[in-house]
């Protein structure tokens, strides 16, 4: 029989795969597709009008939300009949550069009233940009300021629309300005962190006549100043920061709070010209202070004209400078790391010890209180000698219904005054 040939499987021949060949994107990096398509090429009006369009939807979105606000009862704000073409917020069309510079002008406005407020007014806003929430309450009363967050919040409203140019006032409620409540604020925080860093870094050698390393190490300032902001250990107790019985805010401390000699301790007075006319004035302050004795030195810099004096027109001593100064010491040589309204080391509440200083200051100035007249008095001869507006002068009247203890003192004094009479 004959034998089969082996089967034969043809081979079947495997065609290679083409060489990939990466091509080179022609879209520079940082550019894609947008969802309007490829805008590398896009002409500049057409990416203006793009942009205006995301604006107005963010705008629109903004209103829906503030419509949901449910504001303080009170009367209807005196906002004013006509509000256009004072945004800042709206975008210029075209190449209307005159808008874009009226939008500039108003930004530095608004942020610059906000540094005033810090500095002659309140350290805090009682919730910051949503304190423009709320209505201006007409028939606020300044005596019943301190009795509840609400007469608090009206009293801050109070003080900024005083701060505020005619041509802005009424303007905050407006749900579609909510610039102005972000510009403020702008403000304000700038504020703040400008001065606590030059009160660290810059010029706490000068205002606390101290070496300009005790500032800067949290231990060091709790081993050296613990017990000038208040540090109290009493029997049976770990200790803790006394809002009143604090050396740095007394002028010859005694060991106890006196309301004669509260306030008027003369680094809490370089504290506040170091911040409106610059740390040098500070430093001068001091050497004058040594050469010729405490008693006799008045602050003699003459303000630049950069000067947050004279951009502001400052030319005497409001109550919040003064509470705010003291605060602002003991957060200083606190081992408190910045400067917030509750301290993250101490645990001193700061934004409270501002209105428990502010409230003895503006009862006393409404009472008439001889203690509190002087300090702001002294304040005055000492930073503004050539003044004749100050509160001590002409018996201008704060309001309040202070703390037990201030209270208490400021009544005892009226009634040693009557006595006398």
């Amino acid at each position: 029989m004959k034998a089969r040939s082996p089967i034969r499987i043809p081979t079947v021949k495997t065609a290679l795969a083409p060489p990939r060949i990466l091509v080179k994107s022609r879209t520079p990096l940082g550019f894609g597709r947008h969802r309007f398509g490829d805008v590398t090429n896009t002409p500049p009006r057409e990416k203006r009008k793009r942009k205006r369009q995301r604006q107005d939807d963010a705008a629109h979105k903004r209103t829906r939300h503030d419509r949901r606000l449910t504001p303080e009862p009170g009367p209807a704000d005196d906002r004013e009949d006509s509000d256009a073409g004072l945004d800042p917020a709206a975008e210029p069309s075209g190449d209307d550069t005159d808008a874009a510079d009226a939008r500039d002008d108003d930004a530095a406005v608004i942020k610059r009233v906000g540094r005033h407020y810090v500095l002659s007014y309140n350290l805090w806003v009682r919730g910051n940009a949503h304190i423009f929430d709320f209505r201006l309450d007409a028939k606020y009363d300044e005596k019943k300021r301190f009795e509840n967050d609400a007469t608090k919040r009206q009293g801050q409203l109070h003080d900024i629309e005083k701060l505020l140019p005619q041509e802005y006032r009424g303007r905050k409620r407006d749900p579609t300005k909510t610039w102005l409540a972000r510009l403020f604020m702008t403000g304000v925080s700038s504020q703040r962190s400008n001065t606590s860093t030059r009160l660290r870094k810059i010029a706490g050698a000068a205002i606390f006549d101290c070496l300009p390393t005790d500032l800067l190490d949290p231990d060091t300032r709790t081993a050296k100043f613990r017990d000038q902001i208040g540090w109290i250990i009493k029997e049976g107790t770990s200790g803790h920061y006394a809002s009143l019985e604090v050396p740095i805010i007394h002028d010859s401390w005694a060991g106890d709070y006196d309301l004669k000699t509260c306030f008027l301790n003369r680094a809490l007075m370089r504290l506040f010209v170091a911040l409106i006319r610059g740390p040098s004035a500070a430093t001068t302050m001091l050497n004058l202070e040594k050469k010729h004795g405490v008693t006799d030195t008045v602050s003699t810099n003459v303000p630049g004209s950069d000067s947050m004096e004279k951009i502001f027109g400052i030319n005497h001593t409001e109550p919040g400078a003064i509470a705010g100064s003291a605060v602002l010491a003991i957060w200083a040589l606190s081992a408190d790391t910045d400067l917030k309204a509750r301290g993250d080391v101490t645990h001193i509440d700061y934004e409270a010890r501002f209105d428990e200083y502010l409230e003895i200051l503006t009862e006393g100035l409404r009472q008439e209180s001889t203690s509190v007249l002087n300090v702001f008095r002294e304040w005055d001869r000492v930073i503004f000698p050539t003044s004749d507006s100050g509160h001590g002068s002409n018996g201008a009247t704060g309001q309040g219904s202070g703390n037990k203890k201030a209270m208490d003192a400021l009544r005892a004094e009226m009634a040693a005054d009557g006595a006398e009479e």
